[in-house]
């Protein structure tokens, strides 16, 4: 930011999904006891958090206050916590999160699941949103995501 005139605006719309009682927790089976959440019912309400409808309005809601804001033609940088990335790619783009993991099982590790620093370029159009690029990532995992639309 040093040097340029760019506002810098914070919000907990695009926060990581709270896991609930689980949150700050040793969990001893983690892979059956929260990898399973995680990565298929994205439901923490039965443990005092968000399910993926509320998460998903969450997330849609922060995006629209967004481009509210923004002027047409603006470019905006986005930071937020990388599974908020993956829950984007089902809730803005309707990408399938578990074709997308398949597809980069075999990426080098240090952009397992997303790439730090810049995670894709997306544009949105009469309230559709179209990404354009992965960072990081060969142009044809995007047509193959995109091919299941």
């Amino acid at each position: 930011m040093e040097g340029r005139d760019i506002p810098i605006i914070y919000t907990k719309g695009l926060k990581e999904m709270n896991f609930g009682t689980y949150e700050g927790t040793r969990i001893e089976n983690h892979l059956q006891e929260i990898d399973e959440r995680r990565f298929s019912s994205f439901d923490w309400s039965d443990v005092g958090d968000e399910d993926r409808r509320m998460l998903e309005g969450r997330v849609k809601k922060t995006y629209q206050q967004i481009c509210e804001e923004a002027e047409d033609n603006d470019k905006i940088l986005i930071v937020s916590h990388g599974a908020i990335f993956l829950h984007m790619l089902d809730f803005l783009f309707g990408l399938d999160i578990k074709k997308y993991i398949e597809l980069i099982k075999n990426e080098p590790a240090e952009y397992l699941p997303i790439p730090n620093v810049y995670a894709a370029h997306f544009v949105r159009y009469n309230d559709k949103y179209d990404i354009i690029k992965l960072n990081k990532r060969d142009d044809s995992i995007l047509r193959s995501l995109k091919e299941r639309k």
